[in-house]
């Protein structure tokens, strides 16, 4: 398996992931990259708000504030930090400064 997930959902006006994890002898080959591409794709297609929830794994591949940089690089915007996790979210550039209110 190339990559795994803790939990995803989703529904016309929000999606959810959680725990993405690819395989040590399969990262750096941008396949988390293309799975998170398709997402992305999903919520501007639907309009739709992605929350993503990370943290390091036992292996440690990358630290907190790696993560923060690998998902902002696809346009996720970091909401908050805990010891050992990141939240970041996904705003489709159709609603972004648009209050969902």
């Amino acid at each position: 398996m190339l990559i795994k997930y803790g939990g995803a959902s989703c529904d016309l006006n929000h999606g959810f992931i959680s725990c993405l994890w690819t395989d040590p002898d399969k990262r750096r080959k941008g396949h988390a990259k293309r799975v998170l591409r398709k997402c992305i794709k999903w919520a501007e297609e639907n309009k739709t708000t992605i929350d993503l929830s990370a943290c390091p794994y036992r292996d440690r591949p990358m630290s907190l504030k790696q993560l923060v940089k690998f998902y902002s690089s696809l346009g996720f915007k970091e909401t908050r930090r805990g010891i050992d996790s990141v939240h970041l979210e996904y705003k489709p550039r159709t609603t972004q400064g648009v209050s969902n209110v």
